[in-house]
């Protein structure tokens, strides 16, 4: 008698291995892995021991995992963005590529990782999308450019912050001096990694203080809102004009000019919860 569990196996055999590494090597200041999988149709570039950094879908463009697109609720449609840590350029690519905005400007200090994009993420070469490498503050302190969207994304920790490599960047100083480069009604999306309990969360809840002195309006989001232990992605979503973000959300629903499709927007809301 045939063995059944063979025929299952035959009709959906396992699923191979398809990943691919593109790029393996080290910059002035970690060491950076670039994969394909091409049955996942995702190209990701890690750092360190395997520490996402940011990746997107080979077939659309569209970057992984990002909380960029809660900006969408109050400017969808944005003429100008500063991303401040740009890693592989996966959300500024996308958004340029789809929304077309003026100019973009795209701020990281590590130069490999400006090649790379280049190379694997297919970043612009366009005199209004520039890619400088410098460090973040020194370009807050040096140009007077405003924007509409600004995208902080420096892998913020209080690690990195105790260690003196981000420290500035937790000072009420340095968003002060963010704010200056908003426009009007711009928007300010600032991410910080931590615990939401112990030491950690109590750093992430002073950060979060930090802006609520600076800005009229703040929301926090987090990955893992039921899950306070968990190292998380957390992202501070802060106005230059305080407005209700939920009256905003549904107006973007109701758009039929909105950037995303509806069910892109509900995914978006049920990995990222609002912390009251």
């Amino acid at each position: 008698m045939r063995n059944p569990f063979r025929a299952i196996t035959e009709k959906f055999p396992a699923r191979q291995n398809r990943k691919t590494t593109l790029f393996k090597g080290k910059s002035a200041y970690r060491v950076l892995v670039i994969e394909e999988d091409a049955g996942a149709k995702t190209r990701i570039m890690y750092a360190g021991n395997r520490r996402f950094v940011a990746g997107i879908r080979t077939d659309s463009g569209f970057p992984l995992y990002s909380p960029y697109f809660l900006a969408d609720i109050f400017v969808p449609h944005p003429a100008s963005l500063l991303f401040l840590g740009g890693g592989p350029n996966a959300v500024p690519t996308y958004i340029w590529n789809t929304r077309h905005p003026k100019r973009t400007t795209v701020i990281d200090r590590d130069a490999l990782t400006i090649s790379l994009s280049r190379k694997y993420f297919s970043a612009p070469k366009n005199p209004h999308y520039r890619m400088l490498s410098r460090d973040a503050a020194d370009y807050l302190r040096s140009y007077r450019e405003t924007f509409d969207i600004i995208y902080l994304d420096l892998g913020l920790t209080r690690k990195r912050v105790d260690s003196g490599d981000l420290t500035w960047f937790a000072t009420r100083t340095a968003l002060l001096q963010v704010r200056k480069h908003l426009e009007a009604e711009g928007v300010l999306l600032s991410n910080i990694i931590a615990r939401m309990n112990g030491e950690e969360g109590r750093f992430l809840r002073t950060y979060l203080r930090l802006h609520q002195s600076v800005f009229p309006g703040c929301y926090l989001f987090s990955e893992h809102k039921d899950k306070p232990q968990k190292l998380q992605l957390h992202t501070i979503v802060a106005l230059n004009r305080n407005r209700n973000i939920q009256s905003w959300y549904n107006r973007l629903l109701q758009d039929p000019g909105r950037p995303l499709p509806v069910s892109v927007y509900h995914d978006l809301f049920r990995r990222l919860h609002g912390v009251g």
